[in-house]
């Protein structure tokens, strides 16, 4: 990618990205060079299980976001968990964390993120579901006010069917409610 001028190139699928410091630095490196005006990029990353206390690589993933300075439509899931391709919860938390703390130049243009995952952990386990309502609450708090688009959170499933448990679950959670009743966010 670093040899290649890509003037045209707006969306790329990147699948099979080691999540590691070394990979995600090379990554970001390698973007920006391609001259590539990306506005959508599906990120599968690999190799997460591994790693649970994931803050390491964190610096390393944020580089890779702030590579993507026109990205409009980021979708992140794992291929590592095959047949599913949903997110651990860590990360959910770990994107929060770098959306809170990263100002200006992280994803300057997205308007709309789409995360695998995986609904049936969520209905489980309280924390997972408190994971995905930090990111959801980070979002807004980010792009909400510094837009004039509308912010589109989306929810991928490795459930067919959506459940309605897991929708009812967003809906009576009053913090989530506020970010679905805001006419410029959408979840």
């Amino acid at each position: 990618l670093s040899a290649m001028k890509m003037p045209s190139l707006d969306r790329l699928d990147l699948r099979n990205v080691p999540f590691s410091s070394w990979s995600l630095h090379r990554l970001a490196q390698v973007l920006p060079t391609c001259n590539a005006p990306l506005k959508i990029c599906s990120l599968h990353l690999h190799r997460m299980n591994m790693y649970p206390g994931a803050n390491m690589h964190a610096d390393a993933f944020a580089e890779v976001l702030k590579s993507m300075m026109q990205l409009e439509h980021l979708e992140l899931a794992c291929s590592s968990s095959y047949p599913m391709k949903c997110l651990p919860s860590f990360m959910h938390r770990l994107l929060a964390t770098i959306l809170q703390q990263e100002q200006g130049m992280l994803l300057p243009s997205l308007t709309r993120l789409t995360i695998d995952t995986d609904v049936t952990a969520m209905l489980k386990e309280a924390s997972s579901f408190a994971c995905l309502r930090e990111l959801i609450v980070a979002c807004r708090k980010k792009y909400q006010k510094n837009s004039a688009q509308k912010f589109r959170f989306g929810i991928a499933s490795n459930v067919k069917i959506m459940s309605s448990k897991f929708e009812d679950m967003l809906l009576q959670d009053p913090v989530i409610g506020e970010c679905i009743a805001a006419k410029d966010f959408e979840v």
